[in-house]
């Protein structure tokens, strides 16, 4: 899948055929990857929404439950993910 015109320059934690990240493992999209949608889209969170509901539709022809698709590549959209923490300066 060709995903340039969407995600941030750069960005990588990008799914695999079964939908899992191909960085960490983890459904996809990961946390990584939710973190950084959120901040690039910041200002544009409808656009956002209408990407990832791209990816859902993507999701549901390759065989995966509306219900799932949606839950997991949209529902996360409404509520901002969680910051990573930052690391103490030593």
């Amino acid at each position: 899948m060709d995903h340039n015109e969407t995600e941030p320059r750069g960005s990588l934690h990008r799914p695999n055929q079964d939908w899992y990240c191909t960085d960490d493992g983890e459904e996809w999209p990961c946390p990584t990857h939710k973190r950084r949608m959120w901040t690039y889209y910041q200002d544009d969170h409808l656009r956002l929404e209408g990407i990832m509901n791209r990816f859902r539709d993507r999701a549901i022809v390759s065989g995966m439950s509306h219900e799932i698709a949606t839950a997991r590549f949209v529902g996360w959209v409404k509520n901002p993910p969680i910051p990573q923490a930052k690391r103490p300066t030593p």
